[in-house]
């Protein structure tokens, strides 16, 4: 394992460490979660809805949870108690949302795993990724999730590349990491805990815990 599981998450606070167990690198969490979250889901609705909202039916929402208006919420998918979903946010199948995340206005999430209290609040895409527990996109940051050309996606490790296997992976990022706004995480960005990217950067490869990027490096 290139980097271990450790030195991302504490998966020991999550509901859902079975998704961890066995993994021999940390992106294989990726396309779990398609098996993972079909067989956990029991669909049912705990939340509140503010005005018009579309959630499908294979959809569970725990309680204290607020969809508010216009936002779009598509099966199987997850989401905690304790979450916001605010207006206009879109929610797409295989997604799961532990609880306290907040998922913002114009924010995109897909395929992927926000563990406790994430927030992308802000006109976020999160694609095929994992996002740790409380860390912070700030408005406009993005993971991107599929390269430019036909390849899979490789990270960037000592000078060399290590191929996923994986055509759609975005970016894990640590716990309590924060990102800045506008911060493009190329597929295959891997961050550590407690890191911090300043805004406006585009990011590839692995970071260690604790990293801290800004224009100057």
């Amino acid at each position: 394992m290139i980097i271990a599981l450790e030195q991302l998450f504490d998966v020991s606070l999550s509901a859902h460490k079975e998704l961890v167990e066995n993994v021999q690198e940390p992106w294989e969490i990726v396309p779990r979660l398609k098996e993972y979250i079909a067989r956990m889901i029991q669909a049912c609705n705990h939340g509140r809805c503010v005005g018009n909202t579309y959630i499908e039916e294979q959809v569970q929402i725990g309680e204290g949870t607020v969809v508010e208006h216009g936002a779009c919420v598509l099966g199987p998918t997850i989401i905690g108690k304790n979450c916001i979903i605010r207006a206009g946010a879109y929610i797409r199948a295989f997604s799961l949302i532990e609880d306290r995340c907040v998922i913002g206005h114009a924010s995109e999430i897909k395929n992927s795993w926000l563990m406790q209290s994430a927030h992308a609040a802000h006109f976020n895409y999160v694609g095929d990724s994992v996002i740790g527990r409380k860390v912070n996109l700030a408005a406009g940051a993005l993971c991107a999730n599929v390269r430019l050309d036909p390849h899979t996606v490789s990270i960037k490790y000592n000078g060399e590349r290590i191929d996923t296997g994986l055509k759609k992976f975005g970016a894990l990022v640590g716990d309590y990491s924060k990102i800045g706004c506008n911060v493009i995480l190329n597929p295959g960005t891997i961050i550590g805990k407690n890191s911090k990217i300043y805004p406006a950067l585009s990011i590839s490869g692995m970071h260690q815990s604790g990293s801290k990027i800004s224009v100057k490096g």
